[in-house]
């Protein structure tokens, strides 16, 4: 081998050189890409968190009310499906909760006459609620309600393809009034 012959050997890339490099680029282009579509999920599922209600926060204004008011009274229809819960004695008046659609609303009636005013949602995507007489004092109320179904893989998703579904949640509530049901104190 002369050293023209060397140095000509040099000069390119082998085969193997060159598939080495192709495969720690394309190792890195799907390492990439994964990332985006982690991130790019994470930013749907904080989208999808932001148009449903809290249900957290629901149920702590459903505990002051509850915990505020002497007592509390479920009106129900004609067939006995429960239309309305008032609380009476409330501090604010008479706090009525009544379900429009599938929300949940909450108003208050200063003086207890029926006007009713400052309606609030307090909580979204409510499929059916009820409020069980079984404890006499007690406000039991059971609340279901529909919401994005949680994560439970750590492998990546498309957005919008295979997306989480719906989930029941069940969130049961029982409660004494202020002084129990039974008047003003213990």
């Amino acid at each position: 081998m002369t050293a023209g012959n060397a140095v000509r050997r040099q000069s390119g890339f082998a085969l193997i050189e060159v598939l080495i490099a192709l495969v720690l680029v394309a190792l890195g282009l799907a390492l990439a890409a994964q990332l985006l579509m982690e991130t790019s999920q994470m930013l749907v599922d904080a989208a999808a968190e932001q148009t449903e209600s809290a249900l957290p926060l629901a149920r702590a204004r459903l505990r002051s009310d509850i915990n505020g008011s002497l007592r509390g009274v479920a009106v129900r229809d004609q067939d006995e499906q429960l239309k309305e819960v008032w609380m009476l004695g409330h501090p604010t008046g008479t706090v009525r909760y009544r379900k429009a659609g599938s929300d949940l609303l909450r108003d208050v009636s200063p003086t207890g006459n029926g006007e009713w005013e400052g309606q609030t949602i307090a909580l979204r995507n409510v499929r059916s609620w009820n409020a069980i007489e079984d404890i006499p004092g007690l406000v039991h109320l059971e609340i279901h309600v529909a919401r994005r179904a949680i994560r439970r893989s750590s492998l990546p998703a498309v957005p919008g393809v295979g997306e989480p579904g719906q989930e029941d949640i069940v969130e049961t509530l029982i409660m004494a009034p202020r002084g129990g049901g039974f008047g003003v104190g213990w």
